[in-house]
């Protein structure tokens, strides 16, 4: 569940920033999703480690 809400976060986060920027929809997109997955990889390693 609070994976979900990690991604849910990035995810918002992630269009805030592309709306900043002015992307298109679909870069938008791509970028989100590998934002997202990149920052869940990296928080499974981390909380794994601890």
């Amino acid at each position: 569940m609070n994976r979900l809400i990690l991604y849910a976060f990035i995810g918002a986060v992630s269009a805030t920033v592309i709306n900043y920027f002015n992307l298109n929809l679909v870069t938008g997109a791509i970028a989100a999703i590998l934002i997202g997955s990149t920052a869940g990889i990296l928080m499974h390693f981390f909380l794994n480690k601890h």
